[in-house]
Formats: C-alpha cells, sequence, structure tokens
C-alpha cells in the first residue's frame, strides 16, 4: 500500500459513507470512512459533558500567567544579605547589609528586566566613615546623595523599573539608632 498524503486526496462531490481511509495506528491498519469520523468528531454540545469546557473565570491567572484578582498576604519575608563584596547581587536577596570603614564603590547587578520592577533596601553601618561610590545610574532627589552617619545605621531604599538604567535612591533613615 503506499502512502499518500491528505492534501493530495481528491476532493468529494458528495458526501458518502461508502468512501473508506486506511489509518495506520501504531502499526495497526484501522478502516473508517466518513460516518466513523461524524461520530467522533467533538461537538459543541459536548462541551461539559464529555469534555472539560474552557473556564473563564477572569479572577483566576490568565495566559501571561499574570493574577488579575486581589492576593492577600499573611506572611511575607525578603532574604538578607551580609555582603562581603561591593556588588548588591539581586539575585541573592533583597535587603543588603554593609559596615563601611574604607572608601567602597558600590555595583548593582541582576534586577528583573526592563518593565519590571525590583527594589532592595541597603542598610549601612558607619555609612559616612568613608567615600562611597554609588554607580551613575542611581538618581537621588534634588540629584544630591544624602549624608550619612559616620557611626551609626543609614538604611536607603532603591527602585528600578528598566532593568537597572536608572535606580531611584531614597534615604528611608539616617541615623537610626
Amino acid at each position: 500500500m503506499s502512502t499518500i498524503k491528505i492534501s493530495e486526496l481528491p476532493a468529494l462531490t458528495t458526501a458518502t459513507d461508502t468512501i473508506e481511509f486506511v489509518i495506520n495506528d501504531s502499526g495497526a491498519s484501522k478502516k473508517i470512512n466518513r460516518a466513523n469520523i461524524l461520530a467522533t468528531v467533538l461537538k459543541s454540545a459536548d462541551i461539559g459533558v464529555s469534555v472539560q469546557g474552557y473556564d473563564a473565570d477572569t479572577s483566576k491567572l490568565d495566559v501571561a500567567e499574570t493574577r488579575t484578582a486581589n492576593i492577600d498576604l499573611l506572611t511575607y519575608a525578603e532574604t538578607k544579605v551580609a555582603m562581603a563584596a561591593n556588588d548588591v547581587d539581586l539575585s541573592l536577596g533583597n535587603i543588603f547589609t554593609k559596615t563601611i570603614s574604607v572608601g567602597t564603590t558600590l555595583t548593582i547587578s541582576n534586577p528583573a528586566a526592563s518593565g519590571k520592577g525590583s527594589a532592595f533596601t541597603l542598610i549601612l553601618t558607619n555609612g559616612g566613615a568613608a567615600v562611597i561610590t554609588f554607580p551613575a545610574s542611581v538618581k537621588w532627589a534634588a540629584a544630591t546623595a544624602p549624608t550619612l552617619t559616620a557611626a551609626g545605621v543609614d538604611v536607603l531604599t532603591f527602585t528600578t523599573v528598566d532593568g537597572g538604567t536608572t535606580w531611584y535612591g531614597i534615604a528611608a533613615g539616617i541615623g537610626m539608632a
């Protein structure tokens, strides 16, 4: 028996149940005709009876896996990272602590892609004890970095929505006790 592509079959001029098709089902040849096909094709009346219908409840996840309903958080925790080096690596966490004793140049890596938000908190001990250089991408209010405490704790927060091209830096607490 030769193999013929469906696209190469001649068109039927009248509907008939006498024409048979041979189908290979895992090595076994089976014959079907138009009546068999029509009997096994799903119809819209089958939805909810023999076939699970599409659930159009918009309060559930949509195809982009974006939650469209409100979420109530009962507990929430973020990962704290004690920085040994000078890189704020967002793949490790989003709350960073560092004690400053010498001049330090900070870098920021692994933010979310542009169009998504990334944020982190930086808790500095003795942040004003030496010069801290922030990346040029950090923008401060009035274009001026805050004056940090030489002997104490300062809390800074940073937010981006463009993959880290611009970080908005905010002094959340200076000289925290």
